[in-house]
């Protein structure tokens, strides 16, 4: 799980450095394999504003550059052949050391003195994504409004640190973002700030859905299943910091809506999937393929299934591996304009044998893995139709929850003597209790 500090930041107040909060965590039984600092390499490179381009004149294949920094300007020599007047680009000025280990110093260039370099996506260690289209394969082209003479970090939103959490498969709840901020309030004294939508209790204020039916056929590994019906649906990219918390969460962005399923998934731990309302016939089944039974993934390649095998289907094909990937013939599209979002509760142990026998494994797969609390099911719906409305994605219809089994809550029996003993040290009914109210027991 990577945790990024400007995102904990939200939900926990955080006094210590990154390296110290690893530290902290990792003595309290979190154990942080390592931390990166995404600003890394980046201490040299702006944005630049190309002002005009010119061929060299001893080499054919190279360009001189007016690059303006804003509040200068430099010249710098060029081999890429996708830039145009007026574009912004990553300069790299003179002492910088780039993320890829290049090292950046003023020098002629076949006769004309360059003051840096442009850079591609790859140099920099970048998503390609992050660029115009005109960017694969050449210099990283950003938007117009790009402001010429920033630095790069600061632009980009890289001004951040992550951690990578190493979890043992018996902390699974830290899995999600808020769990993660229960702990660092607890193991550093600080205030937790927990927005409404991590309430559990809280469901969506919608009515149910007439359509689809959803029919659970395999109860036993399916204990809840649960959709979230959009219409007047608009696919576009997500914010600017959506994608920069999905990036340093190793997530890469696709559109707002699978999105919003993969940023709510790390908030809360729930798994979610997205599913082309219109591309569903008739109801929901829950069940388990049929013998020789194949469907597309999303990764294109066709699969031969086996029985043991949990899907989400429909009345005529398969729509998706169940907690493990979703379907080709259901995907969101640009031309898609209603949704069904689903969110569920799967046994973990299908799940896991389903992602080895078929070699797949993924964020979702992972956590119905290691156990997901069926409470939190319609609850992160509920989160969903938060940032639907308030990214203008679309609008929030009805809500589907079949529910077969809902284990209750247990209350246990716990004494400060038994606790002493099984722990081999003293520990007071007082403290006990600190211990418990501090983790919102």
């Amino acid at each position: 799980m990577k945790v990024s500090l400007e995102w904990l930041k939200q939900l926990v107040e955080i006094k210590e450095k990154a390296e110290d909060l690893a530290e902290t965590l990792t003595r309290g039984g979190i154990e942080v394999g390592s931390v990166e600092n995404l600003d890394k390499g980046l201490e040299k490179v702006v944005v630049g504003e190309i002002k005009e381009l010119s061929k060299h004149p001893d080499a054919d294949k190279l360009w001189i550059c007016q690059v303006s920094l804003g509040t200068e300007m430099v010249t710098i020599v060029c081999g890429a052949q996708n830039l145009r007047i007026g574009d912004k680009v990553p300069v790299a000025r003179d002492g910088a050391c780039l993320p890829n280990g290049m090292a950046i110093k003023t020098a002629p260039l076949r006769g004309v003195v360059s003051e840096g370099m442009l850079c591609s996506a790859g140099e920099l260690l970048l998503d390609d994504s992050l660029g115009d289209p005109r960017s694969e394969g050449g210099i990283l082209i950003f938007a117009p409004e790009a402001p010429a003479g920033q630095d790069l970090a600061a632009f980009l939103g890289l001004q951040d640190s992550v951690l990578d959490l190493e979890l043992y498969p018996n902390r699974p709840d830290c899995l999600a973002m808020v769990n993660v901020a229960r702990e660092v309030s607890f193991l550093s004294g600080e205030k937790l700030n927990l927005p409404e939508w991590a309430d559990l209790e809280k469901k969506p204020p919608l009515p149910l859905a007439q359509s689809p039916a959803v029919v659970i056929d395999e109860p036993e590994l399916c204990w809840r299943y649960a959709g979230l019906i959009v219409e007047d649906v608009k696919i576009a990219p997500s914010p600017q910091w959506m994608q920069r918390r999905l990036r340093a969460a190793g997530v890469r962005p696709i559109s707002n809506i699978v999105d919003i399923t993969n940023y709510c998934m790390l908030e809360l731990g729930q798994p979610l999937h997205a599913f082309d309302h219109d591309k569903i016939s008739g109801s929901i089944h829950v069940r388990r393929a049929y013998a020789g039974e194949k469907m597309l993934t999303l990764d294109g390649v066709e699969r031969e299934l086996e029985p043991e095998m949990l899907l989400i289907a429909d009345e005529q094909q398969p729509l998706a591996l169940a907690g493990v990937m979703g379907g080709l013939d259901s995907e969101i599209t640009e031309a898609t304009k209603r949704i069904f979002i689903e969110a569920a509760h799967f046994a973990g142990y299908s799940i896991r044998r389903t992602s080895r026998k078929l070699g797949l494994r993924s964020e979702a797969s992972n956590r119905f893995e290691k156990g997901v609390n069926p409470y939190g099911v319609v609850a992160t719906l509920n989160r969903v139709c938060e940032l639907v409305v308030e990214m203008g994605v679309g609008r929030p219809l009805a809500l589907a929850d079949e529910t077969r089994l809902l284990p209750p809550l247990l209350k246990l029996d716990l004494s400060a003597e038994h606790t002493s003993r099984l722990l081999g040290v003293e520990v007071t009914k007082n403290e006990v209790c600190r211990v418990l109210d501090k983790l919102a027991f």
